[in-house]
């Protein structure tokens, strides 16, 4: 299975607005998916 390269808070960022996602505080978008790639790598670690 080939992995997609992943892309930085800010580019995730970039890539939500441009699909028309609002968002008033990007320093709390960045904890936002800090803790959902904490959370998939958990998961994805629990499925091995």
């Amino acid at each position: 299975m080939e992995l997609k390269e992943p892309l930085s808070f800010e580019k995730q960022i970039k890539k939500l607005k441009s699909h028309g996602m609002v968002m008033e505080d990007e320093a709390r978008v960045k904890e936002i998916l800090a803790e959902i790639n904490k959370i998939t790598m958990f998961l994805r670690w629990m499925d091995c």
